[in-house]
């Protein structure tokens, strides 16, 4: 994982807009257990880049759970809701955070914290080959046809 983490570290080297390559330290970074680091890159990724990207607001939402955040969870949560509502694990921790503010404060810590804990646990092998081979959010003649894609897709692939 420390070489992967230097591959990124030089990737990023004058590409400092690449998501991708941030939200994958941040995994790596996971891995590593060096979470506050991790957490650090996905809220840049969310406050610097992308503020609309799904794998940091999963993997914030998910800490937020893990340390019994839950008003902090819940606003990942809403945000995630926005992005992908239909999400089927979006539900799961929706509750698990209602349940969290019902129950009070004197449940974070608890030896059982749900579902969220597997939100952080994020490898490399997981990743699409194409992932990290995403253009800058800068880059706007690359994303030009992103609206035209999304649109394709949401209604059945046809163009």
């Amino acid at each position: 994982h420390e070489e992967a983490l230097e591959i990124l570290e030089q990737g990023l080297q004058g590409q400092e807009r690449r998501v991708g390559a941030w939200v994958q330290m941040a995994r790596v970074k996971t891995r590593l257990g060096r979470l506050d680091e991790a957490l650090q890159h996905y809220r840049h990724v969310l406050d610097q880049l992308d503020p609309h990207n799904l794998p940091a607001l999963r993997a914030l939402a998910g800490a937020a759970l893990a340390t019994g955040a839950a008003e902090r969870a819940r606003v990942y949560l809403e945000r995630w809701q926005e992005i992908n509502p239909m999400d089927p694990e979006l539900e799961d921790l929706r509750e698990e955070v209602a349940a969290m503010i019902e129950a009070g404060p004197e449940t974070a810590g608890s030896e059982n914290p749900g579902p969220a804990r597997g939100l952080l646990d994020m490898s490399l092998d997981e990743l699409k080959p194409g992932y990290m081979s995403a253009p800058s959010p800068a880059d706007e003649s690359a994303w030009a046809e992103a609206p035209r894609r999304r649109a394709a897709k949401a209604g059945g692939g046809t163009s």
